[in-house]
């Protein structure tokens, strides 16, 4: 269903705009609410798989993780955080949720060789996203920002390609149920 595909990847660039907007502001609410109503319709129009709500929360735990990590060694600080605080705020853990919720989509979309595709996408348009949230004020690169993207660029190499290797093995153990 392509027109399935293009609603949820317009759907989702509106959470992530939503998100960032949000935090430039100092609020984490509406992000957050903007991403569990993109979640809920998401899971609702699937008739909510099990291993897509798996994948959601694995997206989820992975980014509270890395974002977390990545403002403790200060190459980040997200705004909409209390200043010296290292977790990752709601609306970026928010915001992995809700990309979570778009991987099984990209990977069908992305055809054979799908996670190799990933890492490609993932190297260019991961630190790409934190350019463009850092440009709205959502967050700020610390330090010498090649240190930081080069880092980006890296989480994303490997966490994009994870989360559709992980959304394969699910699949694989779905018909065979």
């Amino acid at each position: 269903m392509p027109y399935l595909s293009l609603l949820t990847y317009l759907a989702f660039n509106g959470v992530w705009f939503v998100c960032a907007y949000g935090a430039a502001r100092g609020n984490n609410s509406v992000g957050v609410a903007a991403a569990v109503l993109f979640i809920f319709t998401s899971l609702w129009a699937k008739d909510w798989p099990s291993g897509e709500v798996k994948l959601i929360l694995a997206a989820g735990v992975a980014g509270a993780c890395i974002e977390s990590s990545l403002a403790a060694i200060g190459f980040v600080h997200f705004s909409a955080t209390p200043e010296g605080s290292t977790m990752a705020p709601p609306w970026i853990v928010a915001l992995w949720l809700a990309f979570g919720a778009t991987v099984s989509q990209t990977a069908e979309r992305l055809g054979s060789h799908a996670v190799c595709k990933a890492g490609v996408l993932g190297v260019i348009l991961g630190p790409l996203a934190y350019a463009t949230g850092e440009k709205f004020g959502a967050l700020s690169i610390i330090g010498a920002s090649w240190k930081a993207y080069a880092a980006l660029s890296i989480v994303w190499l490997v966490v994009f390609p994870a989360l559709v290797a992980f959304n394969a093995r699910l699949s694989l153990k779905q018909h065979k149920s």
